[in-house]
């Protein structure tokens, strides 16, 4: 046995999230949150379990002081938010996860007592009463969404501070009675943090070009579903056969300034998602994206935005292919150019309207199969 900190940043608002939220993206959204979390450590904590909403971290030894697990508190905070914050600015899925994970907030429970070890397949885990004091601490009533909550174990451990910093005014003594019996704590609201949670950088535009490439159609199928099948890149392949390969990593929610390599017609191009031009009606009815795609040959770069509203036939998609401005001695190829890509994306376009016509025709198919396929 010995004596160890328990340190337990636990995710607010999990619970909600994740019953009333696509199981994919939400599932998606809090691995990267615990992941930042976890990349914020600066205590030389050891993590011992992801408890689904929280990371039970434990360090073995004296007490780190109070100035110290402030100053972890504050680096986990600003990382989370600063995280969901880029999230909201970048994010071009609209589903109920992506929309609402700015809601999501982080409290912290410390507490210190004395911990003994099992080994389960050669990995060693804390267990004792240290462990359930500080899990029970998590069911509190503390008046407050964000907080620190400091045990009285801990604080008996650690000396006051002299003076706290300008965001944590000071800490409220409470208590909470369970069925281990009553336990006293001091604990510190966190609003004061979000001053110092900077805000997301603005996505920049592609530029356009004057004359793009301009492709309609009308997809018998509801915005979400055609949007799926256009955003996630997994689908690609499904209605452009021209992409040969696209390395996309299945953890990660496309959004703004993603990177993928891809082969098209033999040929490697990387594509990265951009920001598009803010839609006029609610995102409910209209969504919008973009993808930058470089190293194309003869031409470089090339900007591709997507346009998808919902009309009463389904929802109409306009794919604009937008062409850099040309050496003088490669502008005789453009005609060449534009025909090329005309048949590329103008094919890929219809093939995508055909893979919804078939599934509305299929009366064994559904719409959400033949994204799902």
């Amino acid at each position: 046995m010995s004596n160890a900190l328990i340190f337990i940043p636990d995710i607010t608002g999990f619970s909600h999230f994740v019953n009333s939220t696509p199981v994919e993206h939400s599932r998606h959204i809090i691995s990267e949150l615990l992941e930042i979390i976890i990349a914020a450590n600066s205590l030389d904590l050891t993590v011992s379990e992801i408890e689904g909403d929280a990371v039970l971290f434990y360090r073995e030894g004296p007490a780190p002081s109070r100035a110290e697990v402030l100053r972890q508190t504050r680096e986990i905070f600003i990382a989370f938010h600063t995280h969901l914050k880029r999230y909201e600015s970048l994010r071009i899925c609209n589903c109920d996860a992506c929309s609402t994970a700015q809601a999501l907030g982080i409290k912290f429970v410390v507490h210190y007592g004395e911990i003994g070890f099992i080994e389960v397949n050669k990995i060693r885990k804390p267990h004792g009463s240290a462990l359930i004091t500080a899990h029970r601490l998590l069911k509190n009533h503390i008046p407050a969404r964000e907080y620190l909550l400091l045990s009285k174990d801990y604080c008996d451990a650690t000396p006051q501070l002299d003076h706290f910093p300008n965001w944590a005014p000071g800490l409220k003594a409470s208590q909470e009675e369970f069925d281990i019996g009553e336990v006293r704590y001091e604990y510190l609201p966190l609003g004061a943090l979000d001053q110092f949670v900077p805000e997301a950088p603005a996505p920049i535009l592609p530029e356009k070009s004057a004359h793009p490439l301009i492709f309609w159609e009308t997809i018998p199928a509801p915005l979400p579903s055609v949007f799926t099948m256009v955003a996630d890149l997994r689908h690609r392949h499904k209605w452009n056969p021209d992409v040969a390969m696209l390395d996309v990593d299945p953890e990660k929610i496309n959004r703004i300034g993603a990177s993928h390599r891809c082969i098209i017609n033999a040929n490697e191009v990387t594509v990265e998602t951009t920001a598009a031009p803010e839609p006029d009606r609610p995102e409910a009815q209209k969504r919008t994206f973009g993808e930058r795609i470089t190293q194309v040959p003869l031409v470089g770069n090339l900007s591709v935005y997507f346009f998808l509203e919902q009309v009463p036939a389904g929802t109409e998609l306009r794919i604009e292919v937008h062409f850099p401005k040309l050496p003088l001695h490669k502008r005789i190829l453009l005609p060449f150019l534009r025909r090329s890509f005309r048949n590329n994306f103008g094919a890929a376009a219809k093939r995508l309207r055909g893979l919804f016509q078939q599934a509305e025709s299929a009366p064994s198919t559904t719409i959400n199969q033949t994204v799902a396929r």
